[in-house]
């Protein structure tokens, strides 16, 4: 993963999309349904037996939906004029929200977690719960990472229970959120020359033992999990340019990018959580079009049109299966050789989360979406705070 600019906004909740057959999402033969399909309005329930007032366990009502979705709502109690800020999931189970209410004196922050995939949240008390900007960040694990800016960050490697004060530098966030971000990244913002490093345990960065063959400017690096395998991407005046590595950044090959143009600004490498796929996208400047889509073959990168696929794009992950689930305004589908229409409960901004889990955040009504499975085989929740 690439790091190039400012610490990334606080990300509000979100949506995704849907399910079909393998075979059918290869040949492109079947529409898995409408993918604007909404769900229907849930029923609202009495809440858990025990979940009182002012409690600091907030128990969900969990409802079923047609088609095995899980609605999970309510149980957050912040008070009403706490906006829902952010809500990040490390996997399927962990993950925290960060509520705000902001003044011209500055932000108030509440801080919750869950461990049971929102079924439960828990209030924690927030190290620094007044500061000019709030943020919230959660990494592999279920490490929990804050900014209460300009003054301090604070890591939580327990859910919440105890912080660990790191000191606020306005040159550029610490080391503990570069390691959020995966092992290998591209280093660091407003360098001349772009190097490749590497996040060790613990560690800081630590830049690989040799650069990749590739004229430009060095926008993108990936690694499969676990293996020794390392892919670069660059561009240089608009042209990507790639090379692999299979001993950790010691020696690298240049490898072809078939159906190559220029006018590209930006690359990204994504990896399913398995390892199985990478696939490398090349963005325009207009990054709301449909990028230019290439997938590893093992030995080199193939081109893939995914013929029909809309115009507009928002966002991709790497789903496994040898396809990439993309989202945008007009709906949610799968790129392979051609563009599978999903009927997925859920559209908007997606993440793929280490343990393959989908998470996608709906900014129209501040709903989470959580897709747990593999490939196509997805189990959907979607999480309403309150």
């Amino acid at each position: 993963m690439t790091v190039s600019g400012p610490v990334r906004p606080a990300r509000a909740a979100g949506r995704t999309a849907a399910c079909a057959a393998v075979t059918a999402l290869l040949t492109g033969c079947s529409v898995l349904g409408d993918v604007r399909r909404e769900p229907a309005p849930p029923t609202p329930r009495p809440a858990a037996e025990g979940a009182t007032p002012g409690s600091t366990s907030n128990a969900w009502v969990v409802e079923r939906r047609p088609g095995s979705v899980d609605v999970r709502r309510g149980g957050v109690r912040v008070p009403a004029d706490f906006a829902q800020q952010t809500v990040e999931f490390a996997d399927a189970a962990r993950g925290a929200a960060l509520f705000t209410r902001c003044r011209p004196a500055g932000c108030a922050a509440r801080l919750l977690v869950t461990a049971d995939g929102g079924r439960t949240w828990q209030e924690r008390d927030h190290p620094l719960p007044q500061a000019d900007n709030q943020q919230l960040h959660v990494g592999a694990g279920g490490a929990v990472l804050l900014l209460a800016e300009p003054v301090a960050w604070f890591l939580s490697g327990d859910a919440g229970r105890t912080f660990r004060r790191i000191p606020y530098d306005p040159a550029g966030p610490p080391v503990e959120y570069r390691r959020l971000l995966g092992e290998y990244q591209v280093c660091c913002d407003g360098d001349e020359r772009p190097r490749i490093v590497r996040y060790p345990g613990g560690g800081g960065a630590q830049p690989v033992p040799a650069a990749p063959p590739l004229p430009g400017r060095v926008g993108a690096v990936a690694a499969r999990p676990g293996a020794a395998e390392l892919w670069a991407a660059a561009l240089d005046a608009g042209s990507p340019g790639a090379a692999v590595s299979r001993d950790q950044g010691r020696t690298w090959t240049g490898t072809a990018l078939p159906g190559a143009a220029g006018g590209l600004v930006r690359l990204r490498l994504l990896v399913s959580a398995n390892g199985a796929d990478v696939w490398l996208l090349g963005e325009r400047e207009d990054r709301t079009r449909f990028p230019t889509v290439w997938r590893w073959e093992g030995a080199g990168w193939r081109q893939l049109l995914a013929n029909g696929h809309p115009d507009g794009y928002l966002s991709a992950v790497a789903i496994g299966d040898g396809l990439l689930a993309v989202t945008g305004p007009g709906g949610g589908g799968l790129a392979g050789e051609r563009w599978t229409p999903t009927d997925w409960p859920a559209n908007g901004w997606i993440r793929l989360l280490p343990d393959g889990t989908l998470e996608v955040a709906d900014s129209r009504d501040g709903s989470v979406w959580l897709g747990a499975g593999d490939g196509v085989d997805r189990r959907w929740a979607q999480l309403v705070l309150r």
